[in-house]
């Protein structure tokens, strides 16, 4: 039987996590620290799912043109948009061909063959590159410990990323970071795209460069859209200690618990080797753990049902308002305290899941859905059961509960 890990064991060196810091290392320990541990350890080998294999390869191939271009008008005038239209179809049917590419994602790169050669994003982004003062198509940096240039591959890397493309006008840096399946959400919160801009700042700071402005554009290929987002250098000085203070959090060894939940599962190479996803296994009783497709589908149709959440509470609160459920109770709680004061908080998800049962919600949806808490684990074993008919019949021709 494989051993079960509920942290980092105690003589693992927590530097071969950590050094070089990347912003996926970050963002994977962001979700739980034990998935980190997993992909780096050598424990686990990360299958990759279709979506990161289409990424990597229009990525690839995005590069590739973008080298052919560099190379061919570099000492030309930018070409008219029909000719530019004919130059990057052809460039992409070449650079498509030379790849041996899976069957089952031939369908899904229809959309890239017809999107890329007429997309007005890439063809802007060609042009800026035809302007630019110095050009570098994936760029690979890497600071040490003083945030100092160093070598990609070097010992004494102490975080390091790969940007896609970066340039210089002027004064203004410009990186540009091709995206084939991110949401606005997950760029805005990302540590990412400031990662991405302070090491690139840090980088020709180092070689001398008087840099006023960092720009990250978030090419959106699928969508043919660009979005931006602006970097003081007070800002990125600011993500420079963040850094600091981020890396010295993950050496301390109490920080590396895992964080079990249906999102944060779904990809992880090493869930078969978590103590925490087994047991959620047994409390509810699945012979069976759920497979990746289903656990990315099962979170996506919580997000669905988070948001008719939403809407639940602005129902009950304009009912609370106009006196409606006025006196009622749930558990000995008056209802508008409960619904405003009580249900609604991040902290109290027992009180919370309650309310999503008495919505209507089963069980298994909520369990299978929601990150799953010490709280959550202690409600769910319970065998008691909750009385739903306070609210349902009130809200269930609303919202068309079954």
């Amino acid at each position: 039987m494989n051993t079960l890990y509920n942290s980092i064991p105690e003589d693992f060196d927590i530097n071969k996590l950590i050094n070089p810091l990347s912003p996926s290392r970050w963002q994977t320990y962001e979700k739980c620290p034990l998935s980190l541990f997993f992909k780096y350890s050598g424990l686990c080998v990360e299958e990759k799912g279709k979506m990161l294999i289409i990424g990597s390869l229009i990525h690839d191939v995005l590069w590739r043109i973008t080298n052919d271009f560099i190379k061919e008008m570099d000492d030309k005038d930018f070409p008219a948009d029909e000719e530019l239209t004919d130059w990057i179809e052809e460039r992409l049917k070449y650079h498509l061909d030379q790849v041996n590419i899976p069957e089952e994602i031939q369908k899904d790169l229809d959309l890239y063959r017809r999107v890329i050669p007429n997309s007005a994003s890439f063809k802007m982004i060609l042009e800026v590159i035809h302007k630019a003062d110095t050009v570098l198509n994936e760029v690979k940096l890497a600071l040490d410990e003083n945030h100092q240039l160093c070598d990609f591959h070097s010992d004494k890397a102490y975080i390091r990323g790969i940007v896609d493309i970066g340039l210089r006008i002027g004064n203004h840096l410009h990186i540009i970071d091709h995206k084939t399946g991110w949401s606005k959400q997950d760029y805005i919160t990302s540590v990412q795209l400031p990662f991405y801009a302070y090491i690139y700042f840090r980088g020709a700071q180092s070689q001398g460069v008087d840099i006023e402005k960092v720009t990250v554009h978030i090419h959106k290929v699928n969508e043919n859209y660009i979005d931006s987002m602006d970097y003081s250098i007070e800002e990125l000085e600011a993500f420079g200690k963040r850094i600091d203070a981020q890396i010295e959090s993950m050496r301390d060894r109490k920080n590396w618990k895992p964080n079990v939940s249906v999102e944060n599962c779904a990809y992880c190479p090493g869930k078969h080797l978590c103590e925490a996803y087994h047991k959620l296994l047994e409390i509810y009783d699945l012979k069976d753990a759920p497979s990746q497709e289903d656990l990315v589908k099962l979170y996506r149709e919580y997000k669905a049902h988070e948001a008719r959440a939403k809407e639940l509470k602005r129902f009950l609160t304009a009912h609370i308002k106009a006196g409606i459920l006025k006196g009622q109770e749930i558990d000995g709680k008056e209802i508008g305290k409960y619904v405003l004061k009580t249900a609604w908080l991040p902290k109290d998800k027992e009180e919370f899941i309650k309310f999503l049962i008495q919505a209507g919600i089963s069980r298994e949806e909520i369990w299978k859905n929601i990150s799953i808490t010490k709280t959550f684990v202690a409600t769910f074993s319970k065998k008691t059961e909750i009385p739903r008919e306070l609210l349902y019949e009130q809200v269930k021709e609303e919202f068309k509960l079954d």
